[in-house]
């Protein structure tokens, strides 16, 4: 659950609820939410969402701190299973570049939908994704410190996940999330606990070549996530863009080599170890360990070509 009362609970104000400035128009089926959800989380603001879960910005009566409520509708039994899954594989993990997962509770909504609703640590920024389009359409790249850095957290928080048997399996831009331009690994939907599986999971885009084979494979397919992201923070250029529509990424020989070409032209270290994340044999790719080492090394400079460090 989340942490103890820091300061007095707070009745939540009459009319308490959903609204408030920088929310998004209410869902069809959350038009009736209650003032209070589970007896402490008020102030409800939608944040935005899918299909596949809508998330809250809420403020808990226990300790008058902000959450993030991400409610998934529940349909049947084998639904609500999967998410407890995922629940479960979050639950235990507590690392700086991870959304932290606090609990969770179920919501029936006025259409009568059950939502398993999970507490997450609040993060308050963009993501990835977003931070790339901004700067594409602002026409700046990104600071060279900040992808260094980026890179690296995401590298620490595979190299955590990893060493707990969890593979993502679905690392993507939209997935990491950023809090004060720190970045957060988040969505566990797909993430696995094994040493090594195979089958399909994510975003096709973003397949590594063993994954898109079938064959079986382990950590080493979130580094060739990793790297389609990195290509993508230095060219501002979403590799979805690279190929035709419902052509996995990593199997475009010519798609990925230009990828790597552009970012080396661009900032040559980062094209190096770029080339070498998307490497089409894993054996060949570096851990997430050797990555996260190998920024932790390369910072200084990035900050220093960048002509000042991140913000």
């Amino acid at each position: 659950p989340p942490p103890p009362p820091a300061v007095a609970p707070r009745a939540a104000p009459p009319g308490a609820g959903t609204g408030g400035a920088g929310g998004k128009p209410l869902p069809e089926g959350m038009e009736g939410l209650p003032a209070v959800l589970d007896g402490k989380y008020t102030d409800l603001v939608f944040l935005g969402g899918g299909n596949f879960g809508k998330a809250f910005r809420a403020r808990s009566l226990m300790d008058d701190a902000h959450y993030a409520l991400k409610m998934i509708p529940c349909a049947t039994p084998e639904e609500l299973d999967a998410v407890k899954r995922e629940a479960k594989i979050l639950l235990p993990l507590v690392h700086d570049n991870v959304v932290r997962y606090f609990g969770s509770f179920l919501h029936t909504d006025s259409r009568g939908v059950q939502h398993y609703c999970m507490v997450m640590e609040l993060c308050d920024g963009d993501d990835v994704s977003s931070m790339i389009r901004k700067a594409r359409d602002s026409r700046c790249r990104l600071n060279d410190g900040l992808i260094g850095l980026w890179v690296q957290q995401i590298a620490d928080a595979l190299r955590y996940l990893h060493d707990k048997g969890i593979i993502h399996r679905d690392l993507k831009g939209d997935n990491v999330l950023l809090r004060r331009l720190v970045a957060k690994v988040a969505d566990f939907g797909l993430a696995t606990v094994s040493a090594a599986t195979h089958g399909a999971a994510g975003a096709f885009a973003y397949e590594s070549p063993e994954q898109a084979a079938g064959a079986v494979y382990d950590g080493k397919t979130d580094v060739w996530s990793l790297g389609c992201m990195l290509t993508e923070c230095v060219t501002l250029r979403y590799v979805t863009e690279r190929v035709a529509p419902g052509t996995v990424f990593a199997m475009d020989h010519a798609a990925v080599a230009a990828a790597v070409s552009e970012t080396a032209a661009i900032h040559p270290a980062l094209g190096a170890l770029a080339g070498r994340l998307l490497h089409p044999d894993p054996r060949m790719r570096p851990n997430s360990q050797q990555v996260a080492d190998e920024m932790t090394a390369q910072l200084p400079a990035l900050r220093a070509r960048a002509g000042a460090g991140p913000p």
